[in-house]
Parts: C-alpha cells; structure tokens; sequence
C-alpha cells in the first residue's frame, strides 16, 4: 500500500519518527520519510507546511504525521480512533522510557518519557490539503503556508523514535486491538478510555512554580486509568484493583510474593509490591483530591527512593500486562504455526517476558537499600 492511499489528518510536532509505525489502517511517519515524500511531491502546500516547524530556539525540525486509510469505510470517524492511535504510540515508549530512566539514569535511547512528545499541533492541512485551519472551543481560524510558523510545546525537547523504540511489541499487539476496537467491529473499549487517562497522566509537571498538588493531580489520574482499565461493569473500587494486580502474569516467581504489608480500614494486610504501591498511590490520590492533610511522605512515603509519580507508569504497565492476559483467556489463540513460527513465536515471548522482568527490577529497585523487597 502506498503513502496516496492514506489521507494525513494530523502532525507532531514533540517526535520524528524515522519510520512509519502504525498498521495498515493508520500510522504515523516523519516529513522527510520515504512514506511522506509522494505526498510532498503531490501536494505543494503539504510541501511547505512540513517545512514550517521550527524548535524553541529557532532551528528548524522535522514534525511528523498522522496518516488514515482512505479504505475502511467502518473507521470511526469522531476522533477517538486517531486519540487512540497517538496514545498508543505515546504510552508505549513513555512507560518505556520511564523505565529506562530508573533503572540507568537516562532516556536518551528511549524516545520520550512525557505524552507531551506526542500532542497534536492545532493547525493542520484541510482534506484539500490546501489550506491550514484550527477549531477549538475558543477560536477558529484559517491560515496560508505562505507565513505559517510552527513550534513544539516549549516544554520540552524533541525526540527521535523508529520502529523499535520503546516497548515495541507491546505496541503491536495494542495495534491489533485498535484495529479489532475501531475497524473490525467498531466498539467503545475500556482500554483505550483508560489510555486518555493514562496519557494525561504522563505529562511533564509544570516546571516553573509548581506546587505538589500537580503531582497530586497526575497520581488522581493515574488512579482514574486503574479505574476504567479494570472496571467490572457495575463498581469499581480499591479492591478491584488489588484484585487485578494479584493476577498480574509474572515472569519472576517471587515478585509477586506477599512480603509488604499496608494498613486498610484499620487492618493490617499482607501484600505484593505492586499492591502496595498501588496502595500508596490511592491514598495520595484521595489526600490530595479530598483535600486530606498532606505531607512528604504522602508523595515519597517512607522506604522508597523514588517518587510515587515516576513509579506510577511501571506499575500501569503491569496493569495493562493484566488486562492483555485477561483478553487471552477469553479469546485464545488460534494460530496454526510451522515448526519455524513456533521457535519464533517462543523467541519472542522469552524477549518480551525479558521486558516485563525489566520492569518489575525498576519497581523493586525503588525501595530504599532493597535490591529487593524482603
């Protein structure tokens, strides 16, 4: 399928991606990508408007794109399928990237570790690709590429990102469910009601006079993707949470040991580490939103060397692990692989399985003087 079939409904300025990701249905690809070349070729006026980006100190960047099929006629067409899209690629090197920082002080081969990366500029290219326009609640408005200037959110730097960065198989399987969720059968799904949660909670908190309820308020919204990720329909609580946690798929035996203990409802409970942060979590989000006194401790309790706000995307991941093996069991695997795609198959899952311990070291690593958890 060639880039003419795909119509480009958005750009990027925070990343430029190298190389198209995405499945045949949407995906997103740098201006000077193969993948965008016809288009600039075909299109002055896209031409141009790619060229009108500059960074925050003045030099010119590459954004990228947003393409959609032009061929299904059953894509939903109210926003939420592109949302869904860019918070996929967004959450899947942000949670990344999150680890990557904890555990070798850097995210310099990880993409991005705030969804700011990932916000769509306002301005974009009509259908015509002709002219530029912007429609929001408070103005809309329509330029000429002539004198049209771009920049990213001056809050942060831009990014590089290919094919591989991040957690990339992560990504393809959350692809096949956009396609299952927004094409196949179009639906509203939990996962991807989560993910804006999700997203808004990875943003850079605000870095010039900032107080601690911004991070107080991302943890709320940490709380909230939690919420709707594992929501059984009726009521969701704290317990439905621990709940799901406890089924987390690990591949490390003694993670999920119940070796911690928090107090609930004036009762002592044993618990594994990611139920006890979730725990620390939950009372953080409910002191801040509820306006209950807080401390320090109440966004660094005691024993831990990092701030529930950095661990809070770990500990989504698992959830999100959770919820993916939930979906298997309901709906197992059908595939009829040669004795080649099963070795593949299982050379994956060992590197994917790797991952997953990756995560699970960064969680544990956070306690104080613990390489583990006792």
């Amino acid at each position: 399928m060639c880039s003419l079939d795909y119509t480009p409904v958005a750009v990027i300025p925070g990343f430029y991606a190298k190389a198209p990701l995405g499945n045949d249905f949407v995906k997103v690809a740098g201006s000077e990508t193969e993948f965008t070349r016809p288009y600039r070729k075909s299109f002055l006026e896209f031409d141009r408007f790619c060229d009108a980006f500059h960074a925050n100190d003045g030099e010119w960047l590459r954004p990228s794109f947003v393409f959609m099929s032009k061929k299904p006629a059953t894509l939903r067409e109210d926003g939420s399928a592109l949302i869904a899209f860019r918070n996929i690629i967004s959450l899947s090197i942000t949670m990344d990237a999150t680890r990557t920082k904890l555990a070798h002080g850097t995210t310099a081969f990880s993409g991005f570790q705030f969804s700011d990366n990932s916000d769509f500029f306002p301005w974009m290219l009509g259908k015509d690709l002709t002219n530029i326009y912007a429609s929001n609640h408070v103005f809309m408005g329509f330029k000429s590429t002539d004198d049209f200037i771009g920049h990213a959110a001056p809050q942060i730097f831009t990014r590089e990102i290919d094919a591989h960065s991040g957690d990339y198989q992560l990504r393809e399987k959350l692809l096949d469910l956009w396609t299952e969720s927004f094409v196949t059968s179009p639906r509203t799904s939990l996962l991807f009601r989560s993910f804006e949660m999700a997203y808004e909670a990875s943003r850079l908190p605000p870095a010039f006079l900032h107080s601690d309820v911004d991070h107080g308020r991302l943890i709320a919204l940490w709380i909230s993707a939690f919420e709707t990720l594992f929501h059984p329909g009726k009521t969701v609580n704290f317990e439905t949470i621990q709940t799901a946690l406890d089924r987390y798929p690990s591949p490390s035996q003694s993670f999920l040991k119940k070796s911690l203990t928090f107090e609930h409802k004036n009762m002592p409970r044993d618990c594994s580490i990611p139920q006890w942060l979730y725990k620390q979590l939950y009372y953080a989000r409910n002191a801040y939103l509820h306006g209950n006194p807080v401390r320090a401790e109440t966004l660094r309790p005691q024993g831990l060397k990092t701030a529930l706000l950095h661990l809070a995307p770990l500990l989504y991941r698992l959830g999100v692990e959770t919820f993916l093996t939930d979906i298997r069991a309901e709906k197992p695997s059908k595939r009829n692989l040669d004795s080649v795609g099963i070795l593949t198959d299982r050379l994956a899952n060992l590197e994917y399985e790797h991952l997953l311990e990756e995560y699970e070291t960064a969680l544990s690593g956070a306690f104080e003087g613990w390489a583990t958890p006792p």
